[in-house]
């Protein structure tokens, strides 16, 4: 193995944790919705203020973010520079992209693209997962929704024979999977065109990457922990409990 070819542990691995916990308040006056990240000392925050909370893990490919949703909280429209792929965890939102609209409660998946406006209205607090991957916007970049009864959970199998079960949901060109492992039940994930990126939505995981730095090294990681297998590199994923985990597969953006 060439050095060129080899992660450190900060390219497969990134803990919560270690993340901090950012904050945006969020009110509306006079027709206006008013996002403001905390610290920004150039307005005073009303009493009747939500809150929007991120965790961010930014990886060599895409940028993982965990969000917590409070009541009332509601996004300004707005454009993004990446296409983002979004799964509602425990929150219930309506999603605005564009013209469409959509009641995303968990298990949701979505795609807002690159250069679309959009935002979101809470009506059940609780947390979403993005991945947001750079891209080059579509010609004409079109939203997808695919709620939870139209990605049904498909019976799968280990290379040990363990069952598991996992929905795949195709948003255009991105994919992303909601795995469910019993505990004992081991995964190995090698894709040689796209990387991997996964969040940990419940249970313990244990993780290792062949072509790390610290070769054969495993990491434990719980709940909002993330993790990325490499294109052409070989992932382990063991759960050490019973587990689910979010996945997504992003193509090369070139």
């Amino acid at each position: 193995m060439t050095a060129d070819t080899m992660t450190t542990d900060t390219d497969t691995v990134l803990r919560a944790a270690d993340s901090m916990l950012h904050t945006v308040h969020a009110w509306e006056r006079w027709g206006n919705w008013i996002n403001v990240p905390a610290g920004d000392d150039s307005r005073e925050i009303p009493y009747d203020a939500a809150r929007l909370q991120v965790k961010l893990y930014s990886y060599p490919t895409a940028q993982v973010r965990v969000l917590r949703f409070h009541p009332k909280v509601r996004t300004h429209v707005h454009i993004n520079k990446t296409d983002t792929v979004l799964y509602e965890w425990t929150s219930r939102r309506v999603q605005f992209v564009d013209d469409d609209a959509a009641i995303c409660g968990p298990g949701t998946f979505s795609l807002h693209p690159k250069g679309v406006f959009h935002h979101g209205t809470v009506l059940t607090p609780g947390f979403t997962v993005e991945f947001a991957m750079e891209a080059t916007a579509a010609p004409d970049p079109v939203p997808t929704f695919l709620p939870r009864e139209d990605v049904p959970l498909q019976e799968a199998t280990t290379t040990g024979g363990v069952g598991y079960r996992v929905r795949t949901a195709t948003l255009g060109r991105y994919v992303a999977r909601e795995v469910h492992l019993p505990a004992g039940a081991s995964v190995a994930e090698h894709h040689d065109d796209v990387d991997l990126l996964l969040v940990v939505l419940a249970g313990d995981l244990r993780f290792s990457v062949d072509g790390s730095r610290h070769l054969g090294t495993a990491h434990d990681l719980g709940v909002e922990d993330t993790a990325r297998v490499p294109r052409g590199q070989n992932g382990t994923l063991t759960a050490l409990t019973d587990v689910v985990l979010l996945q997504a597969l992003v193509p090369d953006q070139g």
